[in-house]
């Protein structure tokens, strides 16, 4: 893309405002077992993988969801060193191991499984896993590339047999198997993506960039990066190899623009940034007040924020972001960030074809209400357990599926969400005109819609 292009993508002065209301948990901190808390990834279940040190001289990769943490490995078994771990939605971690008989390995928790072994420790880099269990890693020396295995199965995605000389650290794999990753060529170094058949140029220092950092690869085929440009400055940039854009620049508000930027599978980026006007902060976008996760001197856990540590797997697909936190208290903590539920309103037809809608609160039957697909709105992306009409569950058949059928209930060619609630579960009186119904989508969007009743005797 051409660097006015990328340019006059740059917010700089966007209004301000307030930022979102996040809720913090804390997963786990050193007033615990722990003595050093390191860098954290989080999973589309909110729960968080980080690398510690505990009082006991132990060291090891341990999962929290704030209410119970799980030891994955530690530093008594054949390991004595972790680097940083990757984490999916199955709950495997997959990490880089230094060996106790000497060398290294890239070891997958499930089982647990050796994916790639090598007796110098510098040859293997940190990897990356899919919610397949498929693990992408970094091999250098001789045959050196970037690969992915399941443990069974070893694919190459790229080496040094084409026309790249040199792999760099950490890259990134999706669902689909695709890779992101840093290489050089004969014209300079790039951020690349490839499958092992087709390969992708996403950026290049060969114009308008001059440096490149870790990219993070987006479900969609996105990836997210920071770099250097010709031109000056530092920026955070989403590219899917045809289409730049620039999240934001060092020409606004921040001063410095952390390496390691995250992208979930919404093409939502978060970042580690710090600020002209001083301090440092975990962001979501280019205006440090609407889009501030949190930051240096936000009080946090009963103290206040001194140090941020911010990874390329900190952000899930709910918006959730993962980090590391100094405190003036003196501890050190990893710790969720839960975005505030985003409500849209939606159209729904109770008693669908019934005109009025009428409901006997006396009949032991059910009520049906359709949920329509509308606009950007997919009924389809429905959680049908999330689903309530007037305070009413969705009843539940005798196996414990949801009574709820996907159905095009108004002829749009559009499918719809029909779901049935208990007339005796609802929370209505003789007098009520309206029924609400509230629920989520399969990515935590919370909407609500109304519909008029007439409660008959």
């Amino acid at each position: 893309m051409a660097l006015a292009a990328i340019m006059g993508l740059l917010l700089g002065g966007a209004a301000q405002g307030e930022a979102a209301s996040y809720t913090f948990t804390k997963i786990a901190d050193t007033s615990g077992p722990f003595s050093i808390i390191a860098i954290a990834g989080i999973n589309d279940r909110g729960a968080v993988a980080f690398s510690a040190a505990l009082d006991t001289g132990l060291r090891g990769i341990f999962t929290g969801d704030g209410t119970n943490t799980t030891t994955i490995a530690d530093s008594s078994g054949p390991f004595n060193f972790f680097g940083t771990p990757s984490f999916n939605d199955s709950a495997n971690v997959a990490v880089k191991v230094l060996l106790d008989v000497g060398g290294s390995a890239i070891v997958r928790s499930n089982g647990p499984t050796t994916i790639a072994s090598t007796s110098t420790p510098a040859l293997l880099g940190n990897p990356s896993i899919n919610d397949g269990g498929v693990v992408a890693f970094r091999l250098d020396g001789t045959g050196r590339g970037i690969f992915t295995s399941d443990g069974t199965t070893t694919t190459t995605i790229a080496d040094s047999s084409g026309p790249f000389s040199r792999f760099l650290d950490n890259p990134s794999i999706a669902d689909g198997g695709k890779v992101a990753f840093l290489a050089s060529d004969a014209g300079g170094i790039g951020i690349f993506t490839s499958d092992g058949t087709t390969t992708t140029t996403i950026a290049h220092t060969s114009g308008p960039f001059s440096g490149l950092g870790f990219p993070s690869l987006s479900t969609g085929g996105a990836v997210a990066f920071w770099a250097s440009l010709d031109a000056g400055g530092f920026g955070i940039f989403t590219s899917d190899g045809t289409t730049t854009t620039t999240i934001t620049h060092t020409s606004g508000p921040f001063q410095g623009l952390g390496n390691s930027p995250s992208i979930n599978g919404r093409g939502r980026v978060a970042f580690w940034a710090s600020l002209d006007a001083g301090g440092s902060g975990i962001f979501t976008g280019p205006n440090p007040s609407t889009d501030k996760v949190i930051a240096v001197g936000d009080p946090l856990a009963g103290s206040t924020v001194t140090e941020l540590i911010f990874g390329r797997e900190g952000l899930n697909n709910a918006g959730q972001v993962a980090f590391v936190a100094r405190l003036t208290d003196g501890t050190q903590g990893v710790y969720r960030a839960d975005p505030p539920a985003s409500e849209i309103q939606v159209t729904i037809d109770i008693t669908p074809g019934g005109n009025p809608n009428s409901i006997n609160l006396r009949s032991k039957g059910t009520v049906a209400v359709a949920i329509l697909s509308a606009g950007t709105f997919d009924a389809a992306t429905v959680d049908p357990t999330t689903v309530t009409l007037a305070g009413a569950p969705v009843k539940r058949k005798k196996n414990g599926a949801p009574m709820a059928a996907y159905e095009d209930v108004n002829g749009d060619g559009r499918v719809d969400l029909v779901v049935h609630v208990g007339t005796q579960d609802l929370k209505l009186d003789a007098s009520a005109t309206e029924a609400v119904v509230k629920g989520q989508t399969s990515d935590g969007t919370v909407f609500t819609g109304s519909d008029a009743v007439r409660i008959v005797p």
